[in-house]
């Protein structure tokens, strides 16, 4: 398993690039290592040897990280292989070949309707193989089979047209070929061949992979828009988490079907994960809630997700560009400019009436509503998985890799990308840039840096470092507090403090130090913010081009009253952007704040 997943884990991206059904988002390789991980993490917490009863665990926590169609398939198939095997007393080839076919058929229990040319497909011929063969492959009979499964994925666009057109093979299909590649080395293995042994440990650490032989033959890819545009573009991908031991019944998975397209449905160690495509998300989850104890709730953007996979880069010099900039999602800047800048974001996470979801589908103002009534929001930091997937994406393809970094003093992000980094066999190529700031005043330093790389500005590596050094060294945000109570909440002030200062109507004006927070200046109204601020801004310009901000939460109208008063104040130099404030900033500051972060630009 070691194996199988630590190859499936080097070709994610390549599966990715070539995801085309059931929708082409570009997310196959992606989910597919979120279950390779939880199995790899898992696996090597678990004491050795691996008894019966580590099964159902294992299995268990495999299905946690299941996403997405791929993931949620996957972690049914290697769900149905650990329960077999759980029931076994010795392990042999012979209880191998029998979990392996009960993993299949787990896998096809999980697709409300089946399709020819997937990973289905190939997880039928693999079981197929064996059954077949009567006895255990020995190393050099293994290599036929590996070859024979990379051949099953080279027929697959036969199987599907769409496949076909795009000139691609299924992409799920080829990651299940990959993994059962290394799976299957058990075989000679557990057979005495110490040659085996060998061969296991080449393929975890990447010294050999699977055969693709016939399948590189097979991906010509076209990628052309009609592939994305003739698969309806569902409104959000449900992923739902539920506490239940027995199957989903006739009735709700027929409702469920009504709802949605793309129904996969994975059990475990008494849990069940649901996945779909549905234009009616509320609908699907107020019908899982009814029918048993939801534990996890993620709702994603389909829409986004085609478009990314679709569209091509927003410039030319993106296609040789050596550099690239990421960063996290504590910044505020609007998604769609972020997509346009190819510039990509890991997630935090907001947990949401019980519901931990990713940044990036928070809505505002749902979030608004719920702190104004007074619902416990928490935020957490993104997961070494979610960095993992980021690094796999674009080290690659780069020389250099710059993280443009929420601050130390506010989270542990920055310590969880260094470490996440370390591990990697190319995080020597990324450059941590501590920006020891949060939300506009990192969007900004973000949107510099990115249009500088679109501009094809940086020669080098080290110029590119010394530009952003500097833009973090001018930017600077002000952000209006309107009520001191949600930091309460949070931890970030004291009770009495904040009780006192919404008594007296006190509005502080904070930015960011090397420390953390930093207050500015405190002022009885928001039109004395606004006056303060402006003030300061105009004193600090000293003439230079201004990149201004205006944030915002659930006060937009009040936007263009700041727009208006700025825009008369500095002049026709100044380029204005509006941008809702990060979800974690919001959560911590609450409704009513706003803020404006200003970049003077310095050249390249």
């Amino acid at each position: 398993m070691l194996a199988g997943a630590a190859d499936l884990l080097r070709i994610a991206p390549l599966l990715d690039r070539i995801n085309v059904f059931p929708v082409a988002d570009a997310d196959t390789g992606t989910n597919l290592a979120s279950t390779a991980r939880c199995l790899i993490a898992v696996l090597s917490e678990t004491p050795s040897p691996v008894l019966p009863r580590d099964h159902e665990r294992v299995a268990r926590a495999v299905l946690l990280g299941g996403r997405g169609n791929s993931g949620v398939i996957f972690a049914g198939f290697l769900g149905g292989l650990l329960n077999e095997l759980g029931q076994k007393q010795t392990l042999d080839s012979r209880s191998l070949a029998a979990a392996i076919s009960a993993g299949t058929r787990s896998a096809h229990a999980c697709v409300e309707h089946p399709m020819d040319g997937t990973m289905l497909t190939l997880a039928k011929d693999l079981d197929s193989w064996l059954s077949n063969r009567g006895t255990p492959p020995v190393l050099e009979d293994h290599g036929h089979l590996e070859l024979d499964l990379a051949a099953c994925v080279a027929r697959t666009p036969k199987l599907m047209p769409r496949l076909e057109r795009a000139g691609v093979v299924d992409s799920g299909a080829l990651g299940l070929h990959v993994f059962a590649c290394g799976l299957t080395l058990a075989f000679p293995a557990l057979s005495g061949d110490p040659r085996a042994y060998e061969a296991l440990l080449s393929r975890i650490d990447g010294e050999t992979t699977a055969p693709l032989k016939d399948v590189r033959k097979s991906i010509k890819p076209e990628f052309l828009t009609e592939i994305a545009d003739e698969v309806p573009r569902y409104a959000s991908c449900v992923t739902v988490l539920m506490e239940s031991s027995e199957p989903l019944s006739a009735a709700l998975r027929a409702a469920l079907s009504r709802l949605s397209e793309s129904l996969d449905i994975a059990q475990a160690g008494g849990s069940t994960k649901v996945h779909l495509h549905t234009h009616e998300a509320e609908a699907v989850i107020q019908l899982l809630r009814s029918a048993g104890k939801v534990q996890d709730v993620q709702v994603e953007d389909m829409a986004h997700s085609a478009a990314k996979a679709t569209d091509p880069p927003s410039n030319a010099a993106l296609a040789h560009s050596r550099i690239r900039i990421v960063s996290d999602s504590s910044l505020s800047l609007p998604r769609d400019l972020c997509r346009s800048l190819d510039l990509e974001l890991f997630d935090n996470y907001v947990n949401l009436e019980g519901r931990t979801i990713r940044d990036r589908q928070v809505m505002l103002e749902e979030l608004m509503l719920l702190l104004r009534t007074g619902r416990p929001i928490k935020t957490a930091q993104a997961s070494s998985a979610d960095v993992t997937e980021l690094l796999d994406r674009h080290l690659p393809a780069c020389d250099r890799l710059f993280y443009i970094a929420v601050g130390n003093a506010y989270t542990g992000t920055q310590a969880l990308v260094r470490r996440t980094a370390s591990n990697h066999p190319l995080g020597h190529k990324l450059c941590i840039i501590d920006t020891q700031a949060a939300s506009g005043q990192q969007g900004l330093v973000c949107l510099a840096g990115a249009r500088a790389v679109l501009e094809d500005h940086p020669r080098d590596a080290d110029a590119m470092q010394r530009y952003l050094e500097r833009l973090v060294a001018q930017a600077r945000e002000y952000l209006v507090i309107d009520n001191l109570k949600y930091l309460s909440r949070t931890g970030r002030v004291g009770r009495i403090r904040a009780a006192v200062a919404g008594m007296l109507s006190v509005h502080p004006i904070v930015g960011h130090g090397k420390d953390g927070a930093v207050t500015h200046a405190k002022v009885r109204s928001h039109e004395e913010a606004l006056e303060t601020i402006g003030a300061r801004i105009d004193e600090e310009r000293n003439g230079r081009p201004l990149l201004v901000m205006i944030e915002h939460t659930d006060n937009l109208n009040w936007v263009e009253t700041v727009r208006a008063n700025l825009a008369e104040r500095l002049g026709t130099n100044t380029e204005f952007l509006v941008s809702p404030l990060s979800s974690t900033s919001a959560v911590h500051m609450g409704p009513g704040t706003w803020g404006i972060s200003v970049l003077p630009l310095p050249s390249f």
